[in-house]
């Protein structure tokens, strides 16, 4: 989205929506990298024996649950604000 009309006319709702997505890709990109991280590293790494790998699984290494945007659930309040915003 380019157009700084349509940006104008976006209501928060929308704003908020854009602003997850963009979020969640991010999110994406940065598990991409430590895919990539993850596969170099897995190459190399052993425990102090030499033989047994640091890292038994991939999500030893990255905890994305932890790192997920949560879906964005707006309040009751802020619901009645954006009805009265858009009369």
């Amino acid at each position: 989205m380019t157009n700084i009309d349509e940006i104008g006319q976006l209501t928060l709702y929308e704003y908020e929506l854009l602003m997850t997505g963009v979020l969640l890709r991010k999110e994406d990109e940065n598990e991409q990298i430590h895919r990539l991280a993850w596969l170099n590293r897995q190459v190399e790494s052993v425990k102090r024996d030499g033989k047994t790998p640091q890292y038994r699984q991939y999500n030893d290494f990255y905890k994305s649950k932890e790192k997920k945007v949560k879906k964005h659930q707006l309040s009751k309040e802020d619901i009645e604000l954006l009805k009265i915003a858009n009369l």
